[in-house]
This record gives structure tokens, sequence and C-alpha cells, in this order.
């Protein structure tokens, strides 16, 4: 009688511990690919300010080397 109710026990905290174990599993996954898109955000938004920075020294550029071409 004693055995089968730590056996009762047990596989009761079994089931206890798969049931949480599989929580965890899945916020796991959530948190992944929350953090996959953050980072492809961040790729995304230094990608633009990138290629505004290169923007904006080309047009300084642009513009210095016209003024070189007035002073020639």
């Amino acid at each position: 009688m004693v055995s089968q109710l730590n056996s009762s026990n047990l596989q009761e905290k079994l089931a206890t511990a798969e049931a949480t174990l599989e929580e965890q599993k899945t916020s796991l996954l959530f948190r992944m690919q929350s953090i996959s898109v953050t980072r492809v955000n961040l790729r995304t938004f230094s990608n633009e300010a990138l290629e505004k920075a290169l923007e904006k020294d080309a047009k300084e550029y642009d513009s210095t080397v016209e003024a070189l071409k007035d002073i020639i």
C-alpha cells in the first residue's frame, strides 16, 4: 500500500514536472522568436542609418567637388 502511494506520488510529480517543462519550452521558443525578430529589426535600422550616412557623405563629396571645379 505504501509502495503504491509512493509510486502514485512520483507519477504526479513527474506529470507536474513534464507540464512545467513543456510550458518552459513554449516560453523559450517564444523568446527565441522574439529575439530573432529583434535582430532582424536592428539590422534593418542599422542598414538604413548607414545608407543615410553614405548618402550624406556622397552629397558632401559632390558639393566639395563642385566647389573645387568652381575655384579651378
